[in-house]
């Protein structure tokens, strides 16, 4: 059984360097996993750094795109990389910005779904812990909600069915994030690679919504947390991260929210005129 970690690396390369040291430090057989990175910035630095990188880890693949492809895309150059590999069972597509604790990948495989993320742990702009439990899709708006909640996940220590008990997810997941996705590769083959029509954000989502029509199961490991350095890349809510929102939200409307489009399109144009409404006149 192998296991291929797909990260996309875009600027800040000490975060790249925290989470392939945080790979290191995985209580797994090392000599199964993979690592491949996709250098996606404009002007690519992993070549530069080639001995710090072979000494945190030995089996590292670098892939250095012609120009920044964009998430989906970006991963999907790592994905058809992994592919080729058939002992390879399982792909984690990881951000560079993250850090694994030691029972991810051990805890991960072992979860009952056919893709899987863990509870991803972050700071809010108050500079609170908040953890990240998937999220639910609006069918009306076709916008995305995260399930969030400032309560630490509690495993109870009986062995009664390890149900939580301030479990903040009171229905069914429509995803889970991008940023740590395990896949098994049954469902990567059926499913397909993320559409590259979203060059960033949504790309995820429809991904889920994918596997889950192919009768595939999606979940969150909340035995797992994941650190993540949310927005480091281009900012969470800078003009560019705004942009790039709103456009893959349109194709991601047009392409799955069906009759519900035309409400969906709607407050799509709505939510963008009070955005540029702030910008212009609050500097929100």
């Amino acid at each position: 059984m192998k296991v291929s970690i797909i990260i996309l690396h875009y600027k800040y390369i000490q975060d790249t360097f925290d989470c392939l040291r945080s790979i290191g430090t995985l209580k797994f057989n090392q000599n199964q996993i993979g690592v491949l990175f996709i250098d996606n910035d404009e002007k690519p630095t992993l070549n530069d750094h080639l001995s710090e990188l072979a000494k945190l880890h030995k089996n590292i693949t670098i892939l250095i795109p012609t120009k920044n492809l964009g998430f989906a895309k970006g991963v999907n150059m790592g994905l058809k990389k992994a592919l080729e590999d058939k002992k390879t069972e399982y792909f984690l597509i990881l951000n560079n910005d993250t850090e694994l604790p030691g029972n991810a990948l051990a805890k991960l495989i072992q979860y009952d779904a056919d893709i899987v993320s863990p509870v991803l742990k972050f700071r809010s702009t108050q500079g609170k812990w908040v953890y990240d439990y998937g999220g639910k899709i609006n069918w009306w708006t076709g916008r995305t909600t995260h399930v969030e909640s400032t309560n630490k996940p509690i495993i109870p220590a009986s062995p009664a069915g390890r149900q939580l008990t301030n479990n903040p997810i009171k229905h069914d997941l429509d995803y889970v994030s991008g940023c740590c996705m395990m896949v098994k590769r049954k469902a990567l083959e059926t499913v397909g690679l993320f559409d590259e029509r979203f060059f960033f954000y949504f790309e995820d989502v429809d991904f889920c919504l994918r596997a889950k029509k192919n009768g595939f199961k999606i979940g969150i490991d909340r035995e797992v947390i994941v650190y993540h350095k949310l927005g480091r890349s281009i900012g969470r809510w800078s003009k560019k991260a705004i942009m790039y929102n709103l456009i893959s939200n349109y194709k991601f409307i047009r392409k799955n929210l069906g009759v519900r489009q035309v409400t969906g399109l709607i407050y799509l144009l709505l939510l963008t005129l009070k955005i540029i409404y702030n910008r212009l006149f609050k500097h929100i």
